[in-house]
């Protein structure tokens, strides 16, 4: 295995000082490999581990899930847009789809989104600019309902701040229905747990994810499909006037 493939998988699996897993798709797990070697060792070892080389293999029929195209306060505006919207559209607060809590606390804001099928988001953003998203896709293999340990699929809390995981842990995130989680500490990028799914396998990021960061033509098209008639209670120019505010929300 030449050296420039090892660093492209150290580098890909962010496997440094941490365990990283193969996961089969009887949902059982395997430690592979823990990276405390310079290439040359790695490769060395590599060849001689004949599960060690089946294991690197297999990474190429593996995937991370996918992570926000927006930055944290882009994804709060986005949310907050959107919850508007959705409780002018929906007077009944329990049926709505969007829900924005700008004064859960003095430092922590949360937004969810619930399909109302099973799949929901739960995002939350804190008064120094981080942000934590942790979703659940109910139909998805990478949910713990769906292994047979009934365990949270490994590596996907991996890595995740200190100051963060009490948002993970609380009673309205659901910590162990989770099938993708992914957080940002400066604002700008995301990070993600050390967790690979399989290529065949749908962790449900990349159409949940969709949901949560519309922008109002977005909006607009999902809502006239979602209310149908109801969609006229708020308009376009309804949506428009939302989605260009700025601000705290307002239910």
């Amino acid at each position: 295995m030449p050296p420039d493939r090892v660093i492209a998988f150290k580098h890909r699996l962010n496997m440094r000082g941490q365990r990283s897993y193969v996961q089969n798709e009887a949902g059982r797990s395997a430690i592979f490999c823990l990276v405390e070697h310079d290439c040359d060792t790695l490769v060395c070892i590599v060849r001689r581990d004949p599960f060690l080389a089946t294991a690197v293999k297999a990474l190429q029929d593996f995937k991370y899930m996918s992570i926000p195209t927006l930055s944290a306060a882009q994804l709060k505006h986005a949310l907050q847009c959107a919850a508007r919207c959705d409780g002018k559209l929906t007077p009944e607060e329990w049926l709505r789809v969007f829900r924005y809590e700008d004064t859960r606390s003095d430092a922590i804001e949360m937004a969810r989104y619930d399909n109302g099928a099973g799949d929901h988001i739960t995002v939350f953003f804190t008064s120094t600019g981080k942000a934590l998203v942790k979703g659940f896709d109910h139909e998805s293999e990478v949910s713990p309902h769906a292994q047979e340990n009934g365990e949270v699929w490994p590596g996907m809390y991996d890595g995740l701040p200190s100051d963060l995981l009490p948002l993970a842990q609380d009673e309205a995130a659901e910590y162990e229905d989770v099938t993708f989680c992914f957080w940002s500490v400066d604002g700008t990028s995301w990070d993600r747990g050390n967790t690979l799914i399989p290529d065949h396998v749908d962790d449900g990021s990349s159409w949940l994810l969709s949901m949560i960061q519309m922008d109002a033509v977005e909006f607009i098209e999902w809502a006239r499909d979602y209310y149908e008639e109801g969609f006229d209670l708020l308009g376009e120019s309804g949506v428009f006037a939302e989605f260009s505010k700025g601000g705290r929300h307002e239910a």
